[in-house]
């Protein structure tokens, strides 16, 4: 990860490969900025690392200018623009946040949440309702297993998970009540977390075959499998 990171006061969300960031950016607390009340702004970005500096978007122009024009370190530029973001509100959800998210399964953490007398817990168990119970269960795999495994590696465990679920109907029903018909009522696969197995989610992580994710090392365009040596 580079060692520069800015963030402005609004953020566009967390990033898309979280499983690799999961140390710094826990499951519990991509749920909470994705699906409550308490969206990340630039100081929560700071307070887990996703950013080392905030810019003010009415100083862009002139950090532009600098960046183009000066020798300086680019990291002592960046803070002469850089303002203070304020406190991050996460920071006070963390301990909270955390507690509940610890949890090995989905069903746990929702005992947790239920548990939690604030309007974080209720915002996300909300959106943990609304979502299929089989993709919950994945997200939850995904976060554990990925956190540990180098980057190429986190890729292919959730481009596998993506390409199954592709495969089944969640995905299209879950495209169907929100973008189709706009009816907000997806009828999942399965009507709650007890009815999916653990062998079907063990499923959505068998290799791919010829569909397996690949990637180019060095741009010399020769195909390279995750987990395989680095020439």
């Amino acid at each position: 990860m580079s060692p520069l990171r800015m963030s402005q006061r609004r953020t566009a969300g967390p990033p898309v490969n979280l499983e690799y960031a999961q140390p710094m950016f826990p499951v519990g607390v991509l749920i909470v900025t994705k699906r409550s009340s308490a969206r990340a702004d630039a100081a929560d970005a700071m307070s887990l690392g996703l950013a080392r500096h905030f810019v003010p978007q009415a100083r862009f122009a002139g950090l532009a200018e600098a960046l183009a024009t000066e020798s300086a370190d680019v990291g002592a530029v960046v803070a002469r623009f850089a303002a203070d973001p304020g406190r991050s509100r996460l920071a006070a959800l963390r301990p909270a946040i955390d507690r509940c998210f610890r949890h090995d399964t989905v069903e746990a953490i929702v005992s947790a949440l239920r548990s939690e007398d604030s309007q974080w817990a209720k915002d996300a168990l909300s959106a943990m309702d609304r979502a299929s119970p089989l993709s919950l269960k994945l997200a939850l795999r995904v976060n554990q297993e990925g956190s540990a495994l180098e980057i190429e590696d986190a890729l292919t465990l959730e481009y596998r998970a993506m390409m199954h679920v592709i495969a089944g109907p969640d995905f299209y029903e879950g495209v169907r009540a929100v973008l189709i018909d706009k009816d907000q009522k997806p009828r999942w696969r399965h009507s709650s977390l007890a009815d999916v197995s653990e062998a079907e989610v063990e499923s959505h992580f068998e290799n791919l075959g010829d569909r397996e994710l690949r990637f180019e090392v060095d741009g010399s365009g020769e195909p390279m499998h995750a987990g395989e040596a680095r020439p």
